[in-house]
């Protein structure tokens, strides 16, 4: 697990303790689906009814040529009748035309628990279609959103901490095919995710407590074959998945400390590739996972 400069990772209680960063400049306007600056107009979206205005009298920006990034939003902000974060594609600033590629580390770093701003109760990214990362602890302690969450499939890494506790999603959690990397942390304690869960098979690694205390999933983890490394803790305490599907698995990715435990202790279901006994596949390669769970070969 990399810790970085302001931050504790408390393996005993798996709890990340990190700070705010921020700072930009400048007044935007939205505009959608850009994907570099050109001498026709994109359509414009149109934002949810009740989000957040995309311009700098609420958002800090940092911009790099045509690219942006996301900061957070100004302090001492009347965010009272708006209901959705809303992230657009793409912005307009002095007629220059910037593609929103990144969520910065820490920019929305506990602004909207549940009990500071409970207004908001959405983050919508699905007109995201530029953006490329999802920073260390963007949205940490961010209990206030509730709903699904849809990663848009732009993204290729969600980072450390980028969702921690999070606990108010109550849908599901959808990671799309773009992302190669999932973060120390980045979806610990958000307890409130249902239904199953789908790793793409463009991931190949995912860190330490990933998805650590995830405890409402209550259908099917699909782990790829294209996964060359669980960290540790990561699904710990994913309670109420019933099924376990690793069935394209050609080779056993690395599979650290305890990545299973306390995962359903009432048991559940292996779906294992027919040849599961010549790679060596057997209930303890996932570590930690009870002894009431059973291979079945598909």
């Amino acid at each position: 697990m990399k810790i970085l400069k302001n931050s504790v990772v408390n393996t005993l209680s798996a709890c990340l303790l990190l700070t705010l960063g921020g700072g930009g400049i400048g007044l935007i306007t939205y505009v959608a689906y850009a994907t570099s600056c050109s001498n026709s107009t994109p359509p414009e979206p149109t934002p949810p009814e009740g989000s957040i205005p995309f311009t700098t009298e609420y958002f800090d920006w940092t911009s790099n040529g045509n690219q942006l990034t996301i900061d957070g939003l100004k302090n001492d902000i009347d965010l009272s009748g708006y209901n959705t974060l809303w992230i657009p594609p793409s912005c307009v600033s002095d007629g220059i035309q910037y593609r929103v590629i990144a969520i910065g580390d820490d920019a929305f770093y506990q602004k909207f628990s549940s009990s500071s701003n409970p207004s908001i109760i959405k983050l919508d990214l699905v007109n995201a279609s530029n953006l490329l990362n999802i920073g260390d602890r963007a949205f940490f302690e961010c209990s206030g959103f509730n709903g699904s969450l849809t990663i848009p499939n732009s993204v290729t890494s969600i980072s450390l901490g980028a969702f921690v506790d999070c606990f108010g999603f109550t849908g599901s959690l959808t990671i799309p095919n773009s992302v190669t990397s999932i973060g120390a942390g980045a979806f610990m304690f958000c307890s409130g995710f249902t239904g199953s869960l789908t790793i793409p098979n463009s991931v190949t690694d995912i860190d330490d407590y990933a998805f650590y205390g995830c405890s409402s999933f209550n259908g099917t983890l699909t782990i790829p074959d294209s996964v060359t490394s669980i960290g540790n803790f990561v699904f710990e305490y994913c309670s109420g998945f019933n099924t376990i599907n690793v069935s394209d698995w050609t080779t056993i990715p690395t599979i650290g400390n305890y990545a299973f435990l306390y995962f359903n202790t009432e048991g559940g279901i292996v779906l294992v590739p027919a040849n599961y006994d010549d790679l060596g596949i057997t209930i303890s390669t996932f570590k930690g996972l009870p002894s009431t769970w059973q291979l079945s070969p598909v």
